[in-house]
């Protein structure tokens, strides 16, 4: 499908002042080439108050700038999610493999958000996310108050998630814990991506195996932490990959020939949530039921 074209503001920074139109976007977004942000300049899509800017023109802390993204065609994607739970203040839904939640990169109307705020209302926001490939049960709030608290509860650790996983490994233990810390690395393409990093942020999951198949296995996966890509990172460490993960090698860093870490098939699934209802503080385990069929 071909979408509307989008339109993404900056605010130029005091340490940005008098830097060029050209020297901010190439800098602001390195995933990005010189050639791309000078063809993006001279065709008329970065604009000041309105008015057209050129590659050489100052900016000056404060200004908000704009640039706006012709209308693209985006890949396609599953676009049928089940709802798990609903009411008036949450909703709770199965989100397919391959649906990107959130808009970046060449998703921007093909996302699980753009979707649900179209079937339901242009209020609700997810209150966390789930990498394109990953499938599973994602928390969408439906008003302000319940947005907050929910927020609080994920920062506080109070929402409990078990996923399901399918990891290669012969010699995997029946069960494991893996505390490898995480935190940004510089990659090539993405600017930045969670990696494991010693100093990084403290992290930790327990894996148990509930079937073997061959060298398979199904496994669940609590999370004690939740980093991004933590479950992907952890069991590359542990020399138990995802099955399909190409993204990362047994250091917990990028393979250098890794492109985009939301890249490739890996059978991961958000299979439970458990937290307490953001109003009426009832007790919910929600479960999305796992598309592996084979297991």
């Amino acid at each position: 499908m071909k979408n509307s074209g989008y339109i993404y503001r900056d605010r130029v920074k005091n340490n940005e002042n008098g830097w060029t139109v050209l020297e901010f976007y190439i800098r602001n977004y390195p995933r990005f080439n010189r050639e791309t942000w000078l063809d993006r300049i001279q065709s008329g899509q970065i604009f000041r108050e309105g008015k057209q800017l050129k590659r050489d023109d100052n900016l000056y802390a404060g200004e908000l700038l704009s640039y706006f993204r012709f209308p693209w065609v985006e890949p396609d994607v599953p676009k049928k999610f089940n709802i798990l739970f609903e009411d008036t203040h949450l909703l709770v839904v199965n989100k397919p493999s391959g649906l990107p939640v959130l808009p970046g990169d060449v998703y921007l109307e093909n996302t699980l958000l753009a979707m649900v705020r179209k079937r339901f209302s242009q209020e609700l926001s997810p209150i966390h996310r789930l990498d394109r490939p990953t499938s599973g049960a994602v928390i969408f709030a439906k008003t302000h108050e319940s947005r907050r608290c929910l927020s609080t509860a994920i920062q506080k650790g109070e929402i409990r998630k078990t996923y399901l996983a399918v990891a290669e490994g012969e010699a995997m233990p029946d069960s494991f814990v893996v505390t490898t810390a995480i935190g940004p690395v510089d990659h090539p393409v993405s600017g930045s991506v969670a990696a494991a990093l010693e100093g990084g942020r403290p992290s930790e999951t327990r894996f148990r195996v509930v079937k073997r198949c061959g060298k398979r296995a199904l496994i669940m996966a609590f999370l004690k932490t939740g980093r991004p890509h933590q479950i992907r990172i952890h069991l590359a460490v542990a020399d138990c990959p995802l099955v399909g993960e190409k993204f990362y090698s047994t250091s917990g860093l990028p393979r250098p020939d890794a492109v985009q870490p939301g890249e490739g098939g890996f059978l991961l699934h958000a299979w439970r949530l458990r937290f307490f209802h953001p109003i009426n503080g009832q007790r919910l385990i929600v479960t999305a039921p796992l598309p592996f069929g084979q297991w």
